[in-house]
């Protein structure tokens, strides 16, 4: 038994003298530095190296190098009886970017701590000072089991471009950051503590805010004021946050376990651009909100008041687990010029809006409620409209008009009835499937003066239109419209930019006098026109049924000529026109009981209105070419009786040649 006892005790001292000799040697050291760097290394993903490390029983030394430009010193005594511990601690991080995969977080610049740790795991203590943000920061920390109890910290003089710059930021702003903090206690069931933070002489840097957003801003300062005080288990705030575009002010209470909150707000904005980095929206202009946020995390009721857009705007959400649940706004007076404005567009237009808006449920996978809506006093910009798309003579437009759209779960419906100078737009059953990304629609379009239509189709037209149709958008466009039109018929269908037009009975005396042309010919028409709408290209096939002339100068002239009279003459005709922009070539076959016309690439400029056409004429059996060059409405008709004059001159000798030979026999 003794034997074994003392072989046991040797075995435990054999133990104990190779763990001291492990742990508390440098040959010990040696072997275990490596291992402990090894794992700093796994849960870091950086490339530490552990430069020194010095255990004995009763002091330290350690050096981490994380990485090429951060370090980590400590030293100081510790005791494993009492667990006593009392060190010193150095960081010098002169490269956070380095530091990336340990902190998740593209960090920029430098920080600096330096410090000391006393106390027990019980009862621990941390104090310390850091340059963070170039700033003189001190901090006490206590903990309780190694669980933060109480802090106290004081921040002098940081500077906000740096806090930018570490955060991985553009330095958008200057200012100096002050700030006092003392929690006593972080227990979230009585939490008892204030903080006082103050930021000063805040200037926004308008060049890299030019650089960074394209937004021009005009001298922009400011400055900020915080008050948090923890009773409890509420935090009571003030909030004061005031610059020459914007002040927002806040106070009120909240539970930060419960979220129950008792919140007023006051938002005065005088330009919405400088909140762009924070919004990452295009908005602009100013925004005056206010109003109370009343509940608790299971239902809230936030309700405000603004002057959106120069309107008198209420609005009110139920908020259920901090999703939106109902929402209802009321728009009085919104002005379309403001609301271009605010969202960066070009003022097209000024109109009044009312907009009502009653969502029950505002969830998107339950969506339901409707949007109403009224445009009255509406007047387009002529001036905003040439410039932006590039248009001349653009009219004076008024409209008004009306729309409500349901809203049930991923679709929307909507009815729209919109009247202006110029045109009237009605949609019965216009559909947005957003889960689907489709929208389809019904619409019948009313154009009562063509004429008004000149800056777009850049000729002049006559009479009016009605079309009617459906149209459907998805990954292409597709329109279908049709229209009873100049005692006939049209029925039209555009992919994308591929039009396609059936044309049936067209009167065309109705149709010369839509185009302002010269009503010389009347007849029936029906074809097929092919354009894109890209390229400009196209091509029209038609065919022209029981064709007669009207009184005309070349018809007149073929007359006196030919000694003919094509006015009695019934024609059937072919027409091929190719389309190239503003130029048309045109092959025509005419063809009657005693007469045919034709004529091979008649050019026409619908743009200059200018024709140039040699048609070959048979009347009677009597050939005449007639050119036909200059203005469409009166243009230069020549008549080349060249063919007729040998015609008749053969006929007066061979009537002579008959003569003679009478004669002589």
């Amino acid at each position: 038994m003794k034997k074994l006892l003392v072989i046991a005790g040797a075995f435990i001292l054999l133990l104990a003298v190779s763990l001291y000799t492990l742990l508390f040697t440098s040959p010990g050291n040696g072997i275990v530095a490596p291992l402990i760097a090894s794992k700093i290394k796994e849960k870091t993903s950086l490339p530490a190296v552990l430069e020194t490390f010095e255990l004995t029983m009763s002091t330290f030394t350690i050096t981490l190098q994380l990485s090429e430009n951060n370090r980590i010193e400590t030293s100081g005594n510790y005791s494993l009886f009492t667990r006593q511990l009392d060190a010193a601690y150095r960081v010098r991080f002169d490269a956070l970017s380095e530091l990336q995969p340990l902190t998740q977080q593209p960090l920029q610049g430098k920080l600096g701590a330096d410090g000391s740790v006393v106390g027990t795991a019980a009862q621990l203590r941390i104090t310390g000072s850091s340059d963070i943000a170039q700033s003189e920061t001190t901090y006490d920390i206590e903990l309780l089991e190694l669980a933060p109890a109480k802090v106290i910290a004081t921040v002098k003089q940081l500077q906000l471009p740096a806090l930018l710059q570490m955060a991985g930021q553009s330095a958008y702003a200057k200012g100096v950051v002050n700030a006092d903090i003392q929690l006593d206690d972080l227990d979230p069931q009585h939490l008892e503590g204030f903080a006082h933070i103050t930021l000063a002489n805040g200037v926004i840097n308008r060049a890299t805010m030019q650089k960074a957003f394209n937004i021009t801003l005009p001298k922009t300062t400011f400055k900020t004021q915080l008050q948090v005080k923890l009773a409890a288990k509420d935090v009571d705030y003030t909030l004061d946050f005031a610059s020459n575009l914007a002040r927002i002010t806040s106070h009120g209470t909240v539970a930060p376990q419960t979220l129950a909150s008792d919140i007023a707000y006051d938002l005065a904005i005088k330009e919405l651009a400088l909140f762009k980095p924070l919004t990452n929206a295009p908005l602009r202009g100013p925004l005056n909100l206010n109003g109370t946020l009343k509940g608790d995390k299971t239902s809230m009721l936030l309700k405000g008041k603004s002057d959106i857009a120069k309107s008198s705007t209420t609005l009110e959400v139920i908020v259920k687990e901090l999703r939106p649940h109902a929402v209802t706004l009321e728009g009085k007076g919104l002005r379309l010029g403001s609301l271009l404005y605010m969202l960066e567009q070009p003022r097209y237009a000024d109109a009044h809006i009312d907009l009502s808006v009653n969502l029950s449920d505002a969830r998107a996978e339950t969506l339901k409620g409707t949007v109403t809506s009224t445009i009255s006093r509406g007047n387009a910009d002529a001036k905003v409209i040439a410039k932006a798309f590039d248009l001349k003579n653009v009219p004076k437009i008024t409209f008004n008009g009306t729309s409500t759209t349901v809203l049930k779960k991923r679709t929307l419906t909507s009815q729209v009835d919109l009247k202006s100078s110029l045109a009237t737009l009605v949609l019965k059953d216009a559909k947005v499937d957003l889960a689907k990304e489709v929208t389809t629609s019904d619409y019948t379009l009313t154009l009562p003066d063509l004429e008004r239509l000149y800056f777009l189709t850049e000729r002049h037209l006559k009479g009016a239109i009605t079309l009617t149709g459906d149209l459907r958008k998805d990954e292409h466009l597709l329109l279908n419209a049709h229209s009873d039109l100049l005692d006939g018929r049209i029925d039209a269908r555009l992919l994308d930019k591929k039009l396609h037009a059936d044309f049936a009975s067209i009167e065309t005396l109705k149709a010369l006098r839509m185009l302002t042309y010269p009503e010389v010919f009347a007849s029936s028409l029906e074809g097929k026109l092919d354009y894109d709408l890209e390229s400009k290209k196209g091509r029209l096939d038609a065919q022209l049924h029981n064709g007669r002339f009207t009184q005309n100068e070349m018809i007149d002239l073929v007359r006196q000529f030919g000694n003919y009279n094509l006015y009695n003459e019934r024609f059937e005709s072919t027409l091929i026109s190719r389309i190239h922009k503003e130029q048309t070539s045109s092959d025509l076959d005419m063809v009657a009981g005693n007469a045919t016309i034709k004529g091979k690439d008649i050019r026409l400029n619908t743009q200059t209105r200018r024709i140039d056409a040699k048609l070959d004429v048979v009347a009677n059996r009597n050939p005449l070419g007639v050119r036909l060059r200059g203005d469409v409405n009166a243009p230069q008709v020549d008549v080349d009786a060249t063919k007729l004059i040998e015609k008749e001159a053969g006929k007066l000798i061979e009537k002579e040649v008959g003569k003679f030979l009478k004669g002589l026999f």
